[in-house]
């Protein structure tokens, strides 16, 4: 199963936390349990100090040293809630020097043999330890039925408080498959729990954890409603830390709240985007020093540079983001650091592209992919060995069964033997034999059953992960495309340099689009164009970067000059271009629709305030005080259209002060209304509520368009699919 490449330190952290065992304080008293241990007698009072010497000891060896001695001295007594308790001890230390295979067998010896005894409790905590060892083989089917039958012990013997770490687990299983909801359900249900239970440490964990969850989800989604709950769930962990008084709680808290403040300055407009940044590498300064002063720098090391180089890169320092991740690409090659090398080449992925090195980040997202495929084969090869152990438990489970009955039966038989006649106990015995035959048959034919219900379950969870790992590589190369697509086109922030404060609203229907918008500077003139081309999606997407690199190479040449018909003289070539580069002349159209774009195209020059209009199936509209100016494109298409080849019309506008010019594609006019299937939006709608509302500052018209569109889309709480692509510009004349 393919891991959280881009959050699995941060997570790895936080299971770390969860299992801290022993402090310094701690350490003081084991030592003197140890001496007390030492001197005491083989019965059940040293069983017990030894018990607790291995729940409380932080060092795996000296625990799997205890559980040995302990193990040795409950078989010598006979003691068999003992002996199961040093096979769960054995099996944590196994399960930490990760023998995963061993300790879920010491974990089903272990289960075995509290559940002979009827211990409810103690059974409860021996599912859950298997359950955590499924999990990490990679039968999380398993795991998750473990996890549930500890849970329905500790209901039934009316035990809450175990039940919070076995929800957490299970919250974290749904983490590492991306089922965020589940995920947060469960962490719910714990820090419910821990909240009444009082244990303030506990509630601190399941806070980041929450944290985590919605971060984690942000990056999928970017829906900026999550990292808002990121940051509330994140800053109630540190709250909790400072109050604790706890520098190794705050150390992780910090880690946490430097990733999930990365993130919250990506929603934010500047100032308060560099607010948030500010706050993010203060969080990261001070768990550096922490770590260092903790000891635990060395072990901290991959999960903080990491950010750090992600944080240079978001704050487009992009050079000295390379030069850390070589540092760190060091480092792991010297410590055969595997988990980091995902998140390394990601980055330089990003780095690459960022500079526009498209080779190099293309080079670079193979080597990511290579990695991904290599941690998958692992995985599959410990998901054999698990099934093995599991097959293996299961006989040795069916096999203690049988042994039990059969001595239960000899025990009888012996009785009878000795109170009655020979005659009886040969009639007693055919009875049992006939018996067993219709046993035997029977169990033979659930086993039969058993083994192809395995088998077919075996071939369906196959098809899913294969299923599972084709839509996770094409949802990766569609976010690369995406993240090509808008390094090509211009950005809101060039956008605002030529044009001063403008109106951006750009919603790609898929991961990318086929709407764009394009914006550039001739000398005195400024020219700006809104998109919209066939298709969208993958098809829209290539269409959309072939229409900005044409433009790009017209106006780049010297032979372009602006005149009197320059707009369509514009529109002109980049038909042109666009015919001679799709070979659309050798088409046969006789049964296709035209291929191109739509387009609406305008040039102004700051000297004299005129402004050339040109457009293909794309309106312009300027607002002024005495209302809307609608100017009519030409029904022609940017591309091949049989019959329609003449030249396209130029409009030449006088420009007052306060007019403000907009562009846009039919995305927001052809969405449809929830309530009223087929009922459109319309371009009249939305020329009256730009008319409405032009004179306000243009980020109050995105939020009112924005809120009247999804208003439009939705009705019982339920939001209609949008239906194309959406992308609508403005400016203002000063």
């Amino acid at each position: 199963m393919r891991k959280l490449a881009s959050k699995i330190l941060i997570l790895i952290l936080l299971t770390a936390l969860c299992t801290t065992r022993a402090t310094a304080q701690d350490m003081h008293e084991i030592d003197s349990l140890v001496q007390v241990a030492d001197t005491m007698p083989n019965d059940t009072n040293k069983l017990a100090v030894l018990n607790l010497i291995c729940r409380m000891h932080s060092n795996a060896d000296s625990v799997y040293k205890y559980a040995v001695e302990m193990l040795d001295l409950a078989k010598a007594k006979h003691l068999k809630k003992w002996e199961a308790q040093a096979y769960h001890m054995q099996a944590w230390y196994l399960y930490n020097v990760n023998e995963l295979e061993k300790a879920l067998e010491y974990n089903y010896k272990s289960l075995r043999i509290n559940d002979s005894l009827g211990l409810r409790f103690e059974t409860a905590m021996s599912y859950t330890a298997a359950g955590e060892c499924l999990n990490e083989l990679g039968d999380r089917q398993a795991a998750n039925k473990y996890y549930n039958i500890a849970l329905d012990i500790l209901a039934e013997i009316e035990n809450t408080s175990a039940s919070a770490p076995i929800l957490r687990d299970l919250g974290v299983m749904c983490i590492t498959t991306k089922l965020y909801d589940n995920a947060r359900k469960y962490m719910y249900d714990a820090l419910k729990i821990n909240v009444q239970e009082g244990n303030t440490r506990e509630v601190l964990i399941d806070h980041l954890y929450l944290g985590f969850i919605d971060c984690a989800e942000y990056e999928t989604t970017k829906n900026a409603l999550t990292i808002l709950d990121a940051r509330r769930h994140s800053d109630a962990a540190y709250n909790l830390a400072l109050k604790l008084d706890n520098d190794y709680y705050l150390c992780h808290t910090e880690q946490v709240q430097m990733e999930v403040y990365l993130n919250y300055a990506k929603v934010l407009d500047e100032p308060l985007r560099t607010v948030m940044l500010d706050s993010s590498l203060r969080f990261y300064n001070d768990a550096v020093e922490l770590a260092k002063r903790l000891g635990y720098y060395e072990g901290y090391y991959y999960g903080l540079e990491l950010w750090k180089a992600k944080y240079l890169l978001t704050t487009k320092s992009v050079k000295k983001s390379l030069e850390l991740l070589r540092t760190i690409e060091k480092k792991a090659e010297s410590d055969s650091a595997t988990i980091a090398f995902i998140d390394i080449y990601g980055l330089y992925t990003q780095c690459y592209a960022a500079l526009g090195n498209y080779q190099k980040a293309l080079e670079y997202k193979r080597k990511q992919m290579l990695r991904e495929n290599i941690d998958n084969n692992r995985d599959f090869t410990v998901n054999s060995m698990r099934v093995n152990a599991k097959e293996e438990f299961e006989r040795s489970l069916r096999q203690h069964q049988l042994d039990e009955e059969r001595e239960a039966i000899i025990y009888n038989l012996h009785k009878l033997h000795m109170r009655i006649v020979s005659i009886i106990i040969f009639g007693f015995l055919l009875i049992i034999s006939v018996f067993a035959i219709i046993v035997f048959r029977n169990w033979k034919r659930e086993h039969h059953t058993n083994i192809v219900l395995m088998q077919q379950n075996k071939k369906f969870v196959e098809q899913r992960d294969k299923l599972a790992d084709i839509n996770y590589q094409m949802t990766s190369s569609l976010m690369y495309a995406r993240g090509i697509q808008t390094a090509i086109m211009s950005s809101p922030e060039s956008l605002n340099k030529i044009f001063g404060n403008s109106l951006i609203i750009w919603n790609p229907m898929e991961i990318v689009s086929g709407d764009f918008y394009w914006a550039a500077q001739i000398g005195r003139h400024k020219i700006i164009a809104a998109a919209d081309c066939t298709g969208h999606g993958v098809q829209g997407a290539f269409m959309s970067i072939l229409g900005m690199i044409a433009l790009n190479d017209i106006t780049s040449d010297d032979s372009f000059t602006i005149g009197d018909n320059a707009a369509a003289e514009l529109l002109n070539l980049l038909r042109a271009k666009m015919i001679e580069t799709l070979h659309q002349q050798d088409k046969d159209w006789s049964n296709s629709k035209p291929e191109g774009m739509h387009i609406a195209l305008c040039i102004l020059d700051t000297e004299t305030r005129k402004m050339q209009y040109a457009g293909a199936y794309r309106p312009l509209i300027i607002a002024r005080r005495k209302g809307l100016i609608l100017y009519q494109p030409d029904k022609m298409i940017i591309g091949y259209q049989p019959g329609k080849n003449d030249s396209f019309t130029n409009n030449t506008i006088e420009l007052s002060e306060d007019d403000t010019i907009y562009m846009y594609t039919n995305g927001i006019s052809e969405q449809l209304n929830n309530d009223k299937k087929g009922v459109k939006f319309t371009s009249i709608r939305l020329n009256n509520l730009l008319e409405a509302n032009y004179t306000k500052p243009f980020a109050e018209q995105r939020q009112i368009i924005e809120d009247t569109v999804k208003k439009w889309r939705t009705e019982s709480g339920n939001i209609s699919e949008q239906t194309d692509d959406q992308l609508l510009i403005g400016f203002r004349i000063d």
